[in-house]
Parts: C-alpha cells; structure tokens; sequence
C-alpha cells in the first residue's frame, strides 16, 4: 500500500439469497444480481500503521436525495 492512499477491497461472492445494502458502520454490504458483495476500504498512515476506513454511501441505503420528493 502506498502512504495516505486509500485501497478498497470487494469481496465478491455467490449470494444464497437477496440481501438489502446496509452497513457495519465501516463495511458495506449487499447483494445485487446473484452476487454478495462486502466493500472495505483501508488506509496506511505515513507511520507505516493501517487504519480501517469506512465507507459512506447514503444512495446504496437508500437515502437518494438527488431527486426531490412530491
């Protein structure tokens, strides 16, 4: 990993059942087609240690605020 980049991981795999898109807090996750998806994303510091760093995305919650509601 390079210094003060964030790397983001996907876990892609075979999805048992649907699962609507949540969070761990740090984590996304859900499925989408007939796969489970799980995404990570993790930074290093300039002291050589890696932090966990989450992940926000309000519109795969279902929170899309781009389009007013009547």
């Amino acid at each position: 990993m390079i210094p003060e980049q964030i790397e983001i991981i996907t876990a892609v795999n075979d999805a048992k059942r649907k699962i609507k898109w949540n969070t761990t807090g740090k984590d996304l996750y859900g499925s989408i087609g007939g796969y489970h998806l799980r995404l990570a994303g993790y930074y290093k510091r300039k002291d050589g240690e890696i932090k966990h760093f989450p992940i926000l995305c309000p519109y795969a919650l279902g929170f899309d605020f781009t389009f007013p509601k009547d």
